[in-house]
C-alpha cells in the first residue's frame, strides 16, 4: 500500500515538472518571437522618420493633399526621391525603400524588413502613409502592421503589432 502512494505521488510530481517546463519553453519562444517583430518595426520606422524630417519635400508621386496612401516619395536634401512602399518577394510583404539617384534611376529596393517578419497585405490596412500640409511644414503620418510570417504550430506563438507615428519634415 505504501509503495502505491509513492508511486503516485512520484507520477503527480512528474507530471507536474513536465507540465510546468512545457510551459516555460512555450513562453520563451513566444518573447523571440515578439521580440524579432518589435525590432524589425522599430528599426523600420526610426529609419523612416530620420529621412523624412531631414527630407526637402514630398514627392510629385505621392503629393502631400491629406490622402491616405501605400507609398510615400520624398524629395531628399541632395535632390533624389526616396520612395517607401510595400513589396511582396515570394510570400513576404516586405517595407522597402528605393532611393533614385539622377545617375542611377532604377536602383534595386532596400528591403526595410526581414524574412522572419511580413506585412499582412500591401493594403491600406497595413501599411498607411499621410501627409497633410500644415501652416511651416508638412506632417507625415506613418502605420503600419507588422507579423511574424512564418506559420506557428501554436496560436499562442504568434505576434503581431502595430507601428505609428508622425514626423513633420524639417527642411521644407
Amino acid at each position: 500500500m505504501e509503495l502505491l502512494i509513492v508511486v503516485v505521488i512520484f507520477g503527480i510530481t512528474g507530471l507536474t515538472a513536465t507540465t510546468t517546463l512545457f510551459s516555460l519553453l512555450r513562453g520563451a519562444s513566444k518573447t523571440e518571437v515578439v521580440k524579432d517583430v518589435k525590432q524589425n518595426g522599430d528599426y523600420t520606422i526610426t529609419i523612416m522618420e530620420q529621412k523624412i524630417r531631414n527630407a526637402i519635400d514630398i514627392g510629385t508621386t505621392t503629393p502631400c493633399d491629406g490622402t491616405a496612401r501605400t507609398s510615400l516619395e520624398i524629395v531628399n536634401a541632395d535632390n533624389s526621391h526616396t520612395i517607401y512602399s510595400c513589396e511582396t518577394v515570394g510570400s513576404i510583404n516586405k517595407v522597402q525603400e528605393r532611393t533614385e539617384l539622377a545617375t542611377n534611376p532604377s536602383p534595386s529596393p532596400n528591403y526595410m524588413t526581414t524574412t522572419s517578419v511580413t506585412l499582412p497585405s500591401c493594403t491600406t490596412a497595413h501599411i498607411l502613409f499621410t501627409c497633410t500640409p500644415t501652416t511651416n511644414s508638412k506632417l507625415v503620418s506613418i502605420q503600419f502592421t507588422l507579423v511574424q510570417s512564418a506559420t506557428a504550430p501554436n496560436s499562442a506563438e504568434t505576434a503581431s503589432e502595430t507601428f505609428v507615428t508622425q514626423v513633420g519634415l524639417r527642411n521644407n
